[in-house]
């Protein structure tokens, strides 16, 4: 099942730590929806969305 993107952007905003992180984690993730995790006020989850991005 693939989310659209308005999908996406919410999930990015979700009050859950584990959603936003395993977000980031995903390989699929686009590139804009990372570049909203690198400003997530969590270090975990900004840190790997940048992680995420670097290893593209």
């Amino acid at each position: 099942m693939e989310l659209d993107d308005e999908d996406l952007r919410l999930l990015a905003k979700d009050r859950s730590l584990n959603v936003r992180w395993w977000l980031a984690t995903w390989p699929t993730t686009p590139r804009e929806i990372l570049e909203i995790l690198l400003q997530d006020p969590n270090e975990e989850v900004s840190r790997q969305a940048n992680a995420t991005l670097h290893d593209r």
